[in-house]
């Protein structure tokens, strides 16, 4: 289909990142930073185009997704460590969601269930540790319907994007992209299939697979 731009960066060393439509489709998500490290989360208005600032100053974030269609969950270094903190579009200062560990960092919330899991490793609120490996695991996605979980993991001494049960249990690699870095795993809407990113010829692009394996379509 066509691609087209949602936002514009304004001046050189600003950027736009971790961009999430929320549940009902109207609004977009994503944290706007700057030359001098500072990171603001927005919010757009996909019908009026109209951008609203619901967190400033949030020092380094890392990954966010939407509770519901009037909350986020984003993972920001507020306190000296990165943390999960919820922000509600109707005002407030944000609010600590209490998680295991030191670090807690790209939340993903799975839409039919409410989940809300995290990294490292895949972590689901309230529990241990979902996804276990010897070597590193990230970037946890939880499927539509709360029973899958997609990640990225080196544990084949690669990075590639791996699924599981929702415990963690009985993973499976889903891609095996040669020579590429291999990252940002997300679940079509019915959990069938998984989209991913990977630079094969050295430059990003965005690709499909079936989530029970099988060669990517670009």
């Amino acid at each position: 289909g066509n691609v087209r731009a949602m936002t514009t960066p304004q001046g050189e060393f600003e950027q736009h990142q971790s961009p999430r439509v929320s549940p009902d489709g109207r609004r977009l998500a994503f944290v706007r930073s700057g030359y001098a490290g500072g990171r603001d989360v927005v919010v757009l208005d996909l019908d009026t185009g109209e951008e609203r600032r619901v967190a400033e100053n949030q020092g380094g974030v890392r990954g966010l997704d939407w509770l519901d269609d009037e909350a986020l969950v984003v993972a920001s270094f507020r306190s000296g460590t990165y943390g999960l903190w919820r922000v509600d579009l109707g005002g407030g200062e944000p609010t600590w969601i209490p998680a295991s560990g030191d670090w807690s960092y790209e939340p993903s919330v799975a839409p039919q269930t409410g989940a809300l899991v995290y990294g490292p490793g895949g972590a689901v609120l309230g529990t241990e540790p979902g996804v276990v490996s010897t070597h590193y695991d990230c970037e946890a996605r939880r499927s539509p319907d709360g029973d899958r979980l997609a990640f990225v993991s080196s544990r084949s001494g690669d990075f590639q994007v791996w699924v599981s049960d929702a415990e963690g249990e009985s993973p499976v690699a889903v891609t095996a992209v040669d020579g590429a870095a291999v990252g940002n795993p997300f679940w079509g809407p019915r959990g069938e299939r998984v989209a991913f990113s990977a630079t094969p010829d050295g430059s990003a692009a965005v690709y499909v697979v079936d989530a029970a394996g099988g060669s990517p379509q670009r």
